[in-house]
């Protein structure tokens, strides 16, 4: 036997205590009762008490005291053994962390806008694994893939433009870097959701999104990709030590950054997965629909355990409780007149 809360057994200690207070409250009243008349005259006119069942009825208010104090514990056995299987699928989230998610042209920022949809797509999951990969110029894994849901948004909460000190948007090493999170070669059970505003692809020195998305298309793994902004483009919002000023090229021009949706559907369409928009029209359910998509693809099993689990049996000591305070109750303290 075990108990599903083992500190409200401690209660007990306080039966000795409510003893002593029921041995102190007879010897008072025995006292009152010898003040107010003869004990012989008393026990005559039935007025005394009898110190047989005033045991009884103190004997019955512990034990019943006890009993319920025993099933607050919540008294359990007959155990039985459960098999429990956690099934899902592994997804690595990208995000973009390049200076130009610092845009406002969404509310409250790019950046920002993406952290929300990300935490929200992370409360949507039920028993797949997640990662999260920070990139900008160069990509790093900052969580491994975990079931382990509050280490992820820790490590969510802590990113932002200066995560990856490398300047620009290398997609490629993006993807590449989420792709190595995947642990066994099994073609099934992947998913890398990329969010970005797609900026800066064609940079000089970085390799084809496009072709990589494909590579990992044929080792199984499905890409979905998020686009963050507007189109019009806005201005990248630079913090100097004189305030907030707009960022400007060589030129002296301000730099306009804009949402690249035709290279991310491009990626979406190689991953064999779907492309999304997030601006401020969006709904809120654009990353859940991805996960629906996702919660609809084959699962892997992660984890097997056993767990024991135990009936709970502390109606008999609830029951047995009651039957002494009944019979508490129907315990005379009179003495019979013979």
């Amino acid at each position: 036997m075990n108990f599903a809360h083992p500190g409200v057994l401690y209660l007990l200690l306080l039966v000795p205590a409510l003893a002593l207070a029921l041995i102190f409250s007879a010897r008072a009243a025995k006292r009152a009762l010898a003040r107010f008349g003869n004990p012989e005259l008393l026990e005559r006119a039935g007025m005394a008490v009898s110190g047989r069942a005033r045991l009884l009825k103190a004997s019955s208010l512990l034990a019943a005291v006890s009993l319920l104090i025993v099933a607050l514990a919540g008294p359990r056995w007959g155990a039985t053994r459960e098999k429990i299987e956690r099934k899902g699928v592994d997804v690595v989230i990208a995000m973009d962390t390049s200076k130009s998610m610092l845009a406002q042209d969404v509310a409250p920022s790019r950046l920002a806008k993406s952290k929300l949809a990300v935490e929200k797509l992370v409360d949507m999951m039920r028993g797949d694994r997640v990662g999260l990969v920070a990139y900008a110029g160069a990509a790093f894994t900052m969580c491994p893939l975990t079931l382990d849901y509050g280490a992820v948004k820790m490590f969510l909460d802590i990113i932002d433009v200066n995560t990856v000190p490398d300047p620009g948007t290398d997609i490629a090493d993006a993807l590449r870097q989420a792709g190595q999170n995947f642990e066994d070669e099994t073609e099934k059970f992947k998913v890398i959701i990329l969010i970005s505003d797609g900026e800066d692809l064609e940079s000089e020195g970085k390799d084809d999104p496009v072709k990589e998305a494909e590579e990992l298309a044929d080792r199984g793994v499905i890409i979905y990709t998020v686009g963050v902004g507007e189109t019009r483009g806005a201005s990248i919002p630079v913090e100097t030590p004189g305030g907030v000023v707009d960022k400007v090229d060589r030129s002296g021009n301000v730099v306009i950054t804009r949402l690249d949706e035709d290279s991310l559907r491009k990626i979406a369409l190689a991953g064999g997965g779907k492309y999304k928009r997030l601006d401020n029209r969006a709904s809120g359910e654009e990353l859940a629909d991805i996960y629906k998509s996702i919660a609809g693809m084959e699962k892997k099993t992660f984890e097997e355990d056993y767990r024991v689990s135990y009936e709970e049996r502390f109606q008999w000591f609830l029951g047995a409780a009651f039957i002494l305070l009944a019979l508490e109750l129907v315990i005379p303290d009179g003495r019979r007149r013979k």
